[in-house]
């Protein structure tokens, strides 16, 4: 029974998600698409940070920012 409830949940997510998709403004998203990936690579990289690999993680960080400026 919960997964049945947890599959009508999902598919309510991404039925509202569809929906702003399709009525948002096209350069508004474009830009906003193109500040995510730098985005989630320095969201990824303080993740490495704080999990203890420092190296991999203060790289993702400074390949982020470097992408994003």
């Amino acid at each position: 029974m919960g997964v049945i409830i947890a599959l009508a949940a999902l598919l309510l997510v991404l039925f509202g998600v569809a929906t702003i998709f399709v009525r948002a403004d096209a350069a508004r998203m474009a830009d906003s698409l193109r500040t995510l990936g730098p985005a989630l690579l320095g969201v990824f990289g303080a993740t490495m940070l704080v999990v203890g690999r420092s190296s991999i993680g203060g790289l993702l960080i400074v390949a982020a920012a470097g992408w994003y400026a």
